[in-house]
């Protein structure tokens, strides 16, 4: 988990996070990009945060890019072509819809940057676990 309370991040502590080169671990995924809206993305997206869940609890964070050799953060990286309310709802609704049993007290921070947005989904520890991602297959 990063070192910061949720409701102190913001765009100086991203670009910290970059400056002080974060590694990532057990507890901290950094994401360049958001969860594509599509099966394989959704089932990412509930994998990636039934681990975080099922260790000690996490943050994934999105808009920041790794550097080459992957894990350890390098620049900032703004969310674009999607708003925050959009993306925000839309992962909800994937983690609902895609984690049983539903984990309790996801929190998800905004994060305004100079050209879109970052955004941290914090990731309690469960204690319902242990926690599965539910592939499903959605059709029209």
């Amino acid at each position: 988990m990063l070192p910061y309370a949720l409701d102190q991040i913001d765009a100086a502590t991203f670009q910290a996070i970059c400056d002080q080169r974060f590694s990532e671990s057990g507890t901290v995924d950094f994401k360049q990009e958001l969860t594509r809206n599509d099966d394989k993305g959704k089932n990412e997206l509930a994998k990636d945060v039934c681990a975080l869940a099922n260790a000690d609890g996490g943050d994934l964070v999105y808009g920041v890019k790794e550097d080459s050799a992957g894990g350890t953060a390098e620049s900032v990286a703004p969310l674009v072509g999607e708003s925050y309310d959009d993306a925000s709802r839309r992962l909800l609704q994937t983690l609902e819809s895609w984690v049983e049993p539903r984990i309790r007290g996801i929190q998800l921070k905004h994060v305004p940057l100079k050209g879109g947005f970052g955004l941290v989904i914090r990731v309690p520890a469960s204690f319902d676990g242990p926690l599965s991602s539910q592939l499903r297959v959605e059709t029209a």
